[in-house]
Formats: C-alpha cells, sequence, structure tokens
C-alpha cells in the first residue's frame, strides 16, 4: 500500500520584494514537489494576488505527472499595472494543486506566501544645468558643464549616461 500523493512547495521566492507600478522583469519561482509513494498529477499552479494591480503567467504546462521525490519547476512572470501606487503591501498566494494518480478524488494541495511591498516609481528632475563658460569655439574641448539632478520618486535611480544636445551648432542649450 502506498502512501498518498502529497505535494509540497519549495523553494517559493521572488526576484525582488519591493516594486514599482509599471515595474518589469519581476519573476516568482518555485519547486512543485510530491512527497508521497503515490504519483501526483499536478493540474494547477497559479498566484494570487490581493491587489488587482498585480497578475501573474506561468511558464510551466500542466498537467504534470510526479513519481515520489520528484520536483518540477514553475515561474511566474509578473506584471504591475502603472497604476499600482506606492506604499502599498500586496500579498502574494503562491499554490500547486492535483490529485492523488490512484485516487482522482483525493484533491493534493500546497500554498506559500509572498510578500510585495510598492513604492513610487523614480521620478529624476534636472534642476539645474551650468556650464563654465558662457561659448565655446570651434574644436576646444573639455568645458565644464554641472547638471544638478534631484530623484522626486520613491525609488533609487542609477544615471548610466546622459547626453546634451544644442539647439544649435554655435550655441550650447541643454534640453529639458
Amino acid at each position: 500500500v502506498q502512501t498518498p500523493a502529497n505535494l509540497i512547495l519549495e523553494n517559493v521566492m521572488a526576484s525582488h520584494s519591493v516594486v514599482s507600478g509599471g515595474q518589469e522583469n519581476v519573476f516568482i519561482t518555485a519547486n512543485i514537489k510530491n512527497t508521497g509513494e503515490a504519483r501526483a498529477i499536478v493540474n494547477n499552479a497559479a498566484v494570487v494576488f490581493d491587489n488587482s494591480g498585480f497578475s501573474a503567467i506561468r511558464d510551466l504546462a500542466l498537467p504534470a505527472t510526479l513519481r515520489q521525490n520528484e520536483s518540477i519547476p514553475v515561474s511566474f512572470a509578473l506584471s504591475i499595472r502603472d497604476s499600482v501606487p506606492g506604499g502599498a503591501i500586496v500579498n502574494a498566494i503562491v499554490t500547486a494543486s492535483g490529485v492523488d494518480a490512484n485516487d482522482p478524488l483525493r484533491f493534493v494541495t500546497d500554498i506559500s506566501n509572498l510578500i510585495f511591498t510598492t513604492v513610487n516609481v523614480q521620478n529624476i528632475n534636472l534642476t539645474s544645468v551650468n556650464v563654465q563658460q558662457d561659448s565655446v569655439s570651434r574644436g576646444q574641448t573639455a568645458r565644464s558643464l554641472r547638471v544638478r539632478a534631484e530623484n522626486a520618486g520613491g525609488s533609487d535611480i542609477r544615471i548610466d549616461s546622459l547626453v546634451v544636445f544644442s539647439s544649435k551648432a554655435n550655441v550650447l542649450t541643454p534640453l529639458t
């Protein structure tokens, strides 16, 4: 006599725990494992959020059959609407469910909880642009340009580059 199928979720992780509206490349990953002796037929894996601005798409094709101590990885790509405000705590319930292959009326499931915190999106403002000289002659190089930027948003910003455009060939006029 075999012990019944038993599904558990292992290694449930989020790629980010702090997110902002419109953010991309946020994932939840987990392993679904059968710890019972009977085969488990996994017919669902999902994430349910308590905030309608979040949704998830699963990458795993189901149903899948797991023997004793077998596991399969599953990941969910999250979609976070632009309208999600900062300052919210969002609960995510990850579920895996299926049936015992020996007893299709025996429902097996497991759940795991994750918490996300939302912050306001980045908001960079250039507050001043100063040049060392009023004019630059053709061929001159290494002229100083000082730019002051402020982050009025709720999350960190890293500036990788700054490009300044000139509106005329001989006058430096940064566009903001």
